[in-house]
């Protein structure tokens, strides 16, 4: 019986064991066993082998449970590096998310630019407009005081017409070349016949800044209309 008993600690040594409660339980169980000195009856013996196993189990889950917590209690949980990981997802996090609310702002000042650009054209575009300027380009060389009290009211609302688009365009509502560009020919011609116009107006009213914005929409437009030098 002792030659089994050590035979059984020998081989938990070698499997690499070093729970005491198992290589004790070994030895004393199968020491229970063969403790009589007549031997086991037949009964006896399937009845202490079953007891024998049960202990065995008992005690091989103590030592795995002891061998399989040991690590993470020797471990140390660094936090100063999770909080550094944590720091820097937070930081792209809000990187990636500020570049695109800046794109989605970019994208959305440039619809509402459209739109207002487009408001614009449709007013400069409407027929009634179309025939006021059909009217002024016909006063080209006529003097002001020649005029009548109809072409005097078209040159007007031309003149009106382009004062708020050039409002709008100084204002940042859209880009003013998107105007100047495409009414070059149309401001740069309109401005010198509907001036004289303008200026009584100012005189009489008192108003010096009276349809800036038309004058200063034509002188982009001329500017505009000028051939880029080396062309």
């Amino acid at each position: 019986m002792n030659c089994i008993a050590r035979l059984s600690s020998s081989a938990l040594g070698r499997r690499g064991c070093s729970c005491g409660s198992l290589q004790g339980v070994v030895p004393l169980t199968l020491a229970a066993l063969f403790a009589s000195p007549s031997g086991p009856a037949v009964g006896g013996v399937g009845l202490g082998f079953r007891q024998a196993r049960a202990s065995i189990s008992t005690a091989a889950s103590a030592c795995w449970d002891g061998m399989a917590m040991a690590p993470l209690a020797e471990a140390a949980f660094d936090w100063d590096m999770f909080l550094g990981v944590v720091t820097a997802i937070t930081g792209m996090l809000i990187f990636a998310t500020v570049v695109v609310l800046g794109k989605q702002l970019s994208v959305m000042r440039r619809s509402a630019a459209a739109a207002a650009f487009d408001a614009v054209v449709a007013r400069i575009q409407e027929e009634d407009l179309r025939a006021a300027r059909r009217v002024v380009f016909g006063l080209k060389g006529k003097p002001m005081s020649d005029w009548s009290r109809g072409q005097k009211r078209a040159a007007e609302r031309v003149i009106c017409s382009y004062d708020v688009a050039g409002i709008m365009a100084k204002s940042d509502a859209f880009p003013v070349d998107w105007l100047t560009d495409n009414w070059a020919y149309s401001l740069s011609e309109l401005w010198p016949i509907c001036k004289f116009h303008v200026e009584a107006c100012r005189r009489e009213r008192g108003v010096n800044s009276l349809w800036i914005h038309f004058e200063w929409l034509a002188g982009l437009a001329v500017t505009s209309r000028q051939p880029s030098p080396g062309k």
